[in-house]
């Protein structure tokens, strides 16, 4: 059962992911908690022009526009007495696209209190409870080691929660087939990129697969701000998982055993460490700059942290970007 003050280790699991949003929605949520801005349909600023609430200066008349919306101070000041309207964002009542990658092998066993694949899947139950609150349709792009999966039919309710649980039931399940290269975050920032406008896109990765999109990898940091232009009008959540080794090296590394335990020289050893602080704090300083590119709102949850529903709580009550 997740709480909105963790004290005991996680709670949410493949295995478990169904149960657990309901029991979210049982439990109380922080009020008017949300996923975007507003809390109540259409409150949500639209980055396409239209019909709405917001202005956005105003502009020459175009037969078919509203006479409501003309602007008579700007036609009293305009020298030839030219027609102008108010043209505004429109309103939209968003639907929220849940992406992550953290089905892969790699999450399962972190140091911490709990592996980074247990934090994502408990943060994810959270986020599918409030959105269910907030009866905002909902859908899930996730991968594994071997296939992506995209639920191109946003839903809500148990009948949502329930399809997401099955998919993130089966790909959970070890898998020793040989692992696919393009099942990755970028080729999941790709689908949505075909799939979502005006959506609220949240993500929760690691980030740590190549940001750059000149690796020989294909990196993430380019599909994530496509997501996020004017064009498409996609608002972002990055939600980052962070284990202590994401920082520093495990204490054992820097040893080795004969008939006692000896140490490597201070002056090899302290430089091993030393690279790994300095790689470390670049890549994370990447990954910080990637998704401020993508105008994302950043929050940051740690295997260590066992009050992360109080992080991720109080990131999501910070201004959407």
């Amino acid at each position: 059962m997740i709480n909105t003050v963790m004290e005991k280790d996680p709670v949410c699991t493949a295995e478990t992911f169904g149960e657990d949003v309901e029991r979210v929605m049982r439990t109380t949520i922080p009020a008017r908690l949300s996923l975007y801005a507003g809390s109540t349909s259409g409150e949500r600023q639209s980055a396409v022009i239209g019909e709405g609430s917001e202005a956005d200066g105003v502009r020459e008349y175009e037969l078919g526009d509203n006479l409501a919306r003309v602007d008579w101070p700007s036609v009293a000041s305009s020298p030839d007495r030219a027609l102008y309207v108010r043209e505004s964002y429109k309103d939209v009542t968003p639907r929220i696209t849940f992406i992550t990658d953290t089905l892969q092998q790699r999450y399962k066993v972190n140091p911490g209190h709990y592996s980074e694949q247990d934090l994502a899947l408990s943060a994810l139950a959270m986020l599918t409870a409030i959105a269910n609150r907030n009866n905002h349709e909902h859908s899930l792009l996730v991968t594994n080691d071997q296939k992506l999966s995209i639920d191109q039919r946003p839903s809500i309710g148990r009948r949502s929660t329930m399809k997401m649980a099955s998919t993130i039931s089966e790909l959970a399940e070890p898998n020793t087939s040989e692992s696919n290269p393009e099942a990755n975050l970028r080729s999941l920032l790709e689908a949505a990129g075909s799939l979502c406008k005006e959506h609220v896109i949240v993500v929760i990765s690691d980030f740590r697969q190549a940001a750059n999109p000149n690796h020989p990898g294909r990196g993430w940091s380019e599909a994530l701000q496509g997501l996020t232009s004017r064009q498409k009008g996609n608002s972002l959540i990055a939600v980052e998982l962070i284990n202590d080794y994401d920082r520093q090296l495990p204490k054992h590394v820097g040893k080795f055993r004969t008939s006692v335990v000896h140490r490597i020289a201070d002056k090899q050893r302290g430089t091993l460490r030393q690279r790994y602080v300095q790689a470390a704090n670049l890549q994370q300083k990447s990954i910080d700059q990637a998704i401020q590119d993508a105008k994302g709102t950043h929050i940051k949850l740690e295997t260590t942290d066992v009050n992360w529903a109080n992080t991720l709580g109080a990131g999501l009550r910070g201004p959407l970007k």
